[in-house]
């Protein structure tokens, strides 16, 4: 039998299948997979590889040493992804990630080129980065651990930065990093010139500078402004956005690096709690926002109340993945977000009108929040660079648009501010022409009256002269009727007794009728009577420097409203045309069994002989330009209505008239 014969039935088919299965089953038992080629990055001077994901191979490698994982990367066993999810990883596992580096610059006798290898350290507990070389040697570029101090020569940043990876042209080595972080994600490596590294920094360094100058002076004026206008609303929400902006340097590392430097483990914690403490006070804040003067909104009370329902999630922080706290935090914050529309819609109700700025800055932070959340939760919770820059523009945008807010909000203040005053001005205008046609009313009716007065006591003076001589003329006709006829002497008779009988009629009518004082028909406050003579006399008091004062009163009276307010305005008008410098005083004071009103100038007063002299009708100084009935008016006024006026005066200091009442008109 030949040779070919003997073979060919396992070139059959049926054969070579059932041949090849057999060899794939030896190959899964004995895990033995086809050597991948090992992927090798070029790098060039000055050139930059900020993005090595696609790039990287990786493996599990959990309490396993350097040169047990050479070895397997060598033999082509390390994955182009993370070889489990995140379900199935166990947190802070090592993963070992690694790549080859070759200089492609040709061997020209040029010096070494050197460049630097970054990651973020978001979440890494600790990390080694190795260059194993050709020759077998190996170059330490970095060894972090979180529980040791904070060292700045290894951070660039929020990123940890290696010691120098130095290649000769042509030469290549394999770059090892092994990270122990919170989650199954690759380490967001890039290899940088250094130069450039230098240069990202202070870029960095310079943005964050400005991003944090910024949100502090904005809060400072968005603070300074709410607590000018007593908003409490205002006032809190700034101090919300000052917790933000605190939860937001925990990113950055700035507690751990200026205030805790030896105690890298205090930064996780004390960022929770800085975090839920803006989540708490949010709730709160919500909740009180959604009480105004016209009432507070049903859920006030509850949303205030979910401000203690975090505490809860954050007292099982110690036992939950932390992960899945992350992930509750972000639910919390969430909820936190939504509650905030709540209050808005309240004010719109309250204020009846459409709060359209406010809308639209809360839905754009809804819409950022959502963002977040599913950048989160779709992987790039990894990617801290992303999800920090996203933040802090949020931030500013956020800050931006409240901005915006306050200042509409001052400026639509301004704008009905001014038309109130527009409006109280109109009415102020319509009440002082009011009393301006009163007053017009008043002082023709005083000029009437004291014209009438006038007339009445010279006809009363008139009268009286008369009657002497008509006596004397009857004494006289007597001794010189002697002469007369009896008709003669009665005709003179006659006219005698009429002369007088009209002359005594003419003095009984002038005579003023005793009668009772009218009253009010129901109490009024003296108050009123005040502000009517206020809005009189105030532009003449300024026209003049003077400072009119009305001190507001609860006393209530039923004296005659119409003779208090002739009284007050002429003591008024008295005041304003003798003061030449300082101010008037209208108000009154309770007594036991009354009130005293007082009307106190600091004019150029008066002696006691020129109180008793003005007090009398037609007196007057050499300076006054009326008619001297002023004092006289006021009193008889007093008189007639059960009123007691007294006037003190110094000369060169003021004057003081109280008047008090005499009966109880008080309530």
């Amino acid at each position: 039998m030949t040779f070919p014969s003997l073979i060919a039935p396992y070139f059959k088919p049926a054969f070579r299948f059932w041949a090849l299965m057999a060899v794939l089953m030896v190959i899964a038992i004995l895990d033995v997979r086809p050597a991948m080629a090992a992927p090798v990055l070029p790098l060039t001077s000055g050139e930059n590889q900020t993005d090595l994901h696609d790039h990287m191979v990786y493996r599990l490698g959990e309490n396993r040493t350097l040169a047990e994982m050479v070895p397997e990367y060598e033999a082509g066993r390390f994955e182009t992804s993370v070889p489990v999810s995140e379900e199935q990883f166990e947190p802070y596992s090592d993963l070992w990630s690694a790549i080859t580096v070759k200089n492609i610059l040709k061997a020209d006798g040029r010096l070494a080129d050197q460049w630097i290898v970054t990651f973020d350290a978001f979440a890494v507990r600790d990390a080694d980065i190795v260059l194993v070389r050709q020759s077998g040697d190996v170059d330490r570029l970095l060894s972090f651990s979180s529980a040791e101090p904070y060292d700045p020569t290894i951070f660039s940043g929020t990123q940890l930065k290696s010691k120098p990876l130095i290649l000769r042209p042509g030469e290549s080595a394999i770059l090892m990093v092994r990270t122990s972080k919170l989650m199954a994600a690759s380490p967001s490596l890039a290899i940088r010139d250094e130069a450039d590294l230098v240069e990202h920094e202070l870029r960095t360094a310079a943005l964050n500078a400005a991003f944090y100058t910024l949100a502090i002076f904005g809060l400072i004026v968005m603070l300074g402004i709410n607590i000018s206008l007593k908003s409490s609303v205002g006032i809190r929400y700034a101090l919300l956005f000052c917790l933000l902006l605190t939860a937001l340097s925990f990113d950055d590392n700035i507690p751990l690096r200026f205030l805790y430097p030896n105690h890298p483990e205090w930064n996780a914690y004390i960022g929770f709690l800085i975090s839920y403490a803006c989540i708490m006070f949010g709730f709160y804040v919500a909740g009180f926002s959604m009480v105004t003067r016209r009432g507070s909104h049903p859920w006030s009370t509850h949303v205030r109340w979910l401000a203690l329902l975090p505490i809860v999630t954050l007292a099982m922080i110690p036992f939950l993945p932390r992960v899945t706290s992350y992930k509750i935090q972000l639910v919390w914050t969430g909820i936190m977000c939504v509650a905030h529309f709540l209050p808005l819609y309240w004010w719109e109700k309250s204020s009846n009108r459409r709060l359209f700025e406010m809308w639209a800055g809360l839905i754009i932070i809804f819409i950022a929040f959502v963002i977040y959340a599913t950048l989160m939760f779709s992987g790039y919770l990894e990617n801290q660079i992303v999800l920090r820059n996203f933040a802090k523009t949020t931030f500013i945008v956020i800050g931006t648009l409240v901005m915006l807010g306050l200042t509409y909000g001052i400026i639509s203040l301004r704008r009905e501010h001014d038309r109130a005053q527009e409006e109280k001005i109109r009415v102020l205008k319509k009440d002082a022409q009011t009393s301006q046609r009163l007053l017009e009313a008043e002082k023709n009716y005083s000029r009437a009256r004291d014209q009438a007065a006038l007339r009445q006591r010279q006809l009363a003076t008139a009268s009286h002269d008369i009657r002497q001589p008509i006596s004397s003329l009857r004494m006289s006709l007597d001794a010189a009727s002697a002469k007369l006829g009896d008709g003669e002497k009665a005709n003179i008779r006659e006219a005698l007794d009429y002369l007088e009988t009209l002359s005594g009629d003419y003095l009984v009518e002038s005579r003023p009728s005793p009668s009772e004082p009218e009253t009010a028909d129901e109490p009024y406050s003296l108050s009123m009577i005040f502000e009517t003579v206020g809005q009189m006399f105030r532009e003449e008091a300024i026209s003049k420097g003077l400072q009119l004062r009305i001190v507001e009163s609860s006393v209530k009276s039923t004296i005659p409203p119409l003779a208090l307010m002739r009284i007050l305005s002429n003591l008024a008008s008295n005041a304003i045309k003798y003061t030449e410098t300082g101010k008037i005083l209208i108000g009154t004071r309770r007594r036991s069994n009354g009130f005293t009103i007082v009307v106190l100038d600091t004019g150029m007063g008066m002696s006691e002989d020129e109180i008793i002299h003005f007090q009398s009708a037609y007196e007057k100084s050499d300076k006054s330009k009326g008619e001297g009935l002023g004092l006289a008016i006021c009193q008889d006024l007093a008189k007639q209505n059960d009123l007691h006026m007294e006037i003190s005066s110094k000369l060169g200091r003021g004057t003081c008239i109280r008047i008090s009442n005499t009966t109880n008109h008080i309530y």
